[in-house]
């Protein structure tokens, strides 16, 4: 049975090329092979960033700033496009990528670049807190995971890398189309300062015995028969899993409108993949109404819960590093 080389392609994402035909016999051999090698994905050529270019991104960026913060490049598109101008304008050619993160590097070591001569002027503009819509917040952590799991990329390669921010704003549009795209980034930038445990939280956490709440999470129904009109408009967590495979683990302001959304064909669509497909008689929605448990808030809890079950369809939760 010949492999169907198309429909490979199309499970793992790739990206298939048109070569010329080879012609007749083994006289072409070499020909083939070169228009395969030509084809092979390579690494792109790295930039070397010296003293002299990164002082020409700073005076790029502080001539297009009007006082904002260098992380304002993750939201705002048209203050991004103003930058990567600025930069080329200065014959700085490196990728907007690759300039992108050059900005947020010399942004988060000062000291660093200051021995070298570089470095940015302190913020004067008021900036809007990142924050999270969160009826709408599992549109943007699958986008997230869906490129994470495509391309192994982080949240700040998905925002500065225009390519990859486009692909992750049209997969959280398709969940949800209403959503606009700074909602959309800044919701990203809420989840990569959240998504975190302080090292003595995560000490906490380490003793923590996760069954209490097992226990005090009820179950409403599998997704095709779930008991809505029950489930108040207060804070809570709820939990989307399917046998005992946890899914995704969320935090609502109003779980009524948060656990609704798993209902629709949007969100179930977001979930499938050519290895599986959800079953919404299989998948089961439990609640913890309130806003704190035991020790901890919703919050925290989310937190915990998502490390210690590591739901397929949440951002992981990083810990961070004790003073």
């Amino acid at each position: 049975m010949a492999l169907n080389y198309y429909a490979i392609n199309s499970v793992i994402n790739g990206r298939m090329e048109v070569g010329r035909r080879p012609r007749f016999g083994g006289f072409d051999v070499l020909g083939v092979l070169g228009e395969l090698v030509k084809g092979l994905p390579s690494e792109p050529r790295g930039v070397e960033f010296t003293a002299k270019l990164d002082k020409q991104i700073v005076d790029a960026f502080e001539q297009v700033r009007n006082g904002t913060a260098p992380d304002r490049i993750l939201w705002d598109k048209t203050l991004a496009a103003e930058f990567y101008k600025a930069c080329r304008e200065r014959d700085v050619l490196a990728p907007s990528a690759a300039l992108g993160r050059r900005l947020i590097m010399i942004r988060k070591a000062p000291k660093y670049f200051a021995k070298r001569g570089i470095g940015l002027r302190a913020t004067s503009a008021i900036e809007p807190n990142p924050s999270i819509v969160w009826e709408h917040a599992h549109a943007i952590e699958f986008a997230l995971v869906t490129l994470k799991y495509r391309h192994g990329a982080s949240i700040d390669d998905v925002l500065i890398d225009p390519l990859l921010a486009d692909e992750f704003e049209s997969v959280a549009q398709k969940i949800v189309p209403t959503l606009k795209s700074q909602d959309i980034r800044l919701a990203a930038l809420y989840l990569r300062k959240t998504r975190h445990l302080a090292a003595k939280e995560q000490s906490l956490f380490d003793k923590t015995d996760f069954s209490a709440m097992n226990a005090a999470m009820r179950p409403i129904g599998t997704l095709d028969k779930i008991n809505l009109s029950g489930l108040p408009e207060q804070e809570g967590l709820f939990e989307i899993a399917e046998s005992s495979r946890s899914l995704y683990i969320g935090r609502a302001v109003h779980l009524h409108a948060s656990v609704e959304r798993f209902t629709s064909p949007e969100t179930l669509a977001a979930m499938s993949n050519t290895f599986w497909r959800p079953d919404p008689r299989r998948i089961v929605a439990s609640v913890f109404v309130g806003a704190k448990f035991e020790n901890f808030g919703t919050a925290k809890w989310q937190l915990g819960l998502i490390q210690h079950r590591q739901p397929l369809f949440n951002w992981p939760v990083y810990r961070t590093p004790a003073a």
